[in-house]
């Protein structure tokens, strides 16, 4: 990996953060995973020849002929949409720190972390989430109230090996207003010339980030590699539990301990005399 001007202190930290994210595109590129993109139906004989019309429509068929099946395509299709988003957005994020461009790694943090995760947790954790989703036109699932955003955080503190990041922990780095580190002030900022809520104003004289010292860069950076190892340990378990549970029946349940030993591997490694 080649490093422009990140400082040494944090490559360790940056590696290991890379490492993290391939595990969960694991579930993109790996033959093991393919299942995710490529799923086969039985089909009538007598449905051929409306399979075959230009304006056919694979969910309109599943939704009439299949729910079972339209039901497993939702899933996959929303999964990998979720998977793609945080690849894409993360790796672009670090890459960005690397090249010290901080406000641009700050602002690309913003959906996958702020408003993707709250789709996931509904997507695992919401009961009315199918109904809403395929019925509502105005039907936001990235929205949600306080309360129900930390009683589905704390819900994931069962399913997770590393017990020593709470779901409480996770609402505080990205979501606490009152924190003024959290990934949602933060990014607002990135993302916004000026901030005017009271607890993430800009200021007079001030454009957000348009003025930073050295100083504020490295407090930045020092920010970045802090939260960033602890988030992405949370959604790799996250991630795994939901699809390993999901899609058990086509999926090789003897992968996940071996998913599980990677994660320690990645977390013990030290940083190395040269750095």
């Amino acid at each position: 990996m080649d490093f422009y001007y990140l400082p040494k202190e944090y490559q360790q930290t940056h590696k290991m953060c890379f490492e993290l994210i391939g595990q969960i595109e694991e579930f993109l590129v790996r033959d093991e995973y393919k299942f995710l993109q490529v799923t086969t139906y039985p089909i009538d004989e007598v449905e051929i020849p409306n399979i075959q019309k230009e304006d056919f429509d694979v969910w309109d068929y599943l939704r009439e002929h299949n729910q079972a099946g339209f039901r497993l395509q939702l899933n996959k299709s929303i999964i990998l949409g979720l998977l793609k988003d945080f690849c894409y957005f993360m790796q672009e994020s670090l890459d960005c720190s690397n090249k010290m461009r901080l406000v641009v790694a700050y602002a690309l943090l913003r959906r996958p972390l702020v408003d993707n995760l709250k789709i996931l947790l509904r997507f695992v954790y919401d009961d009315n989430f199918y109904d809403d989703f395929i019925k509502r036109n105005d039907y936001d699932p990235a929205h949600l109230n306080d309360d129900t955003l930390r009683e589905y955080l704390d819900k994931t503190d069962s399913i997770r090996m590393a017990n020593s990041i709470k779901g409480s922990f996770i609402y505080e780095c990205i979501y606490k207003k009152e924190n003024m580190g959290s990934i949602l002030n933060l990014s607002n900022r990135a993302i916004h010339p000026v901030t005017t809520r009271l607890w993430n104003k800009t200021g007079e004289m001030n454009f957000n980030f348009m003025f930073a010292t050295h100083a504020d860069i490295e407090h930045l950076w020092q920010h970045y590699y802090a939260y960033l190892p602890a988030i992405l340990l949370f959604y790799v378990e996250l991630f795994n539990n939901t699809i390993f549970c999901l899609f058990e029946s086509e999926i090789d349940k003897d992968l996940y301990p071996k998913k599980i030993e990677k994660i320690v591997d990645i977390m013990q490694k030290k940083p190395s005399k040269t750095q």
